[in-house]
């Protein structure tokens, strides 16, 4: 009865050998999930903190989304043959200036290519022209906004 029950624990013990690499994966894979949930939960704080802003990042792009809306509806309701009225130019530089510091205060919240097109555009938008160049037609600004 001993040598028998020598040989199963032998033979239980060779089973869990053959097999400790599946258990130690096994092991694994709860730890790497609860990592992963944790990075996941805690990386809307980091970029909250890094932005200032307890919005979430969707909330953000929303926010953005209507205030870029917001200045094409201004350069699309000027008529387009003609340069923006003084108006419409302050109304469309301050919404600019807005969005430029709503876009560096929300860095974190986009891809560095992303952020430096989007920041580009809009300065090119309300920059001036050339010397000796008419001033921009509402068309033109259009056409800036829209590569955007």
């Amino acid at each position: 009865v001993q040598l028998q029950l020598a040989r199963s624990i032998a033979a239980i013990d060779s089973l869990l050998g053959a097999n400790q690499a599946l258990i130690s994966v096994l092991a694994l894979v709860p730890s790497i999930a609860c990592a992963y949930l944790f990075v996941r939960g805690i990386r809307g704080t980091i970029i909250a903190l890094i932005s200032e802003s307890y919005q979430t990042t969707a909330m953000v792009h929303n926010e953005l989304a209507a205030a870029f809306s917001e200045l094409a509806r201004l350069i699309f309701l000027a008529d387009q043959t003609k340069p923006l009225d003084d108006a419409t130019l302050g109304a469309v530089t301050i919404l600019n200036a807005r969005l430029i510091r709503r876009l560096q205060n929300e860095h974190a919240r986009f891809r560095p290519a992303k952020l430096a097109r989007l920041l580009r555009g809009l300065r090119d938008l309300v920059s001036q022209p050339p010397i000796g160049q008419t001033p921009r037609t509402a068309s033109q600004f259009a056409h800036l906004l829209n590569h955007l």
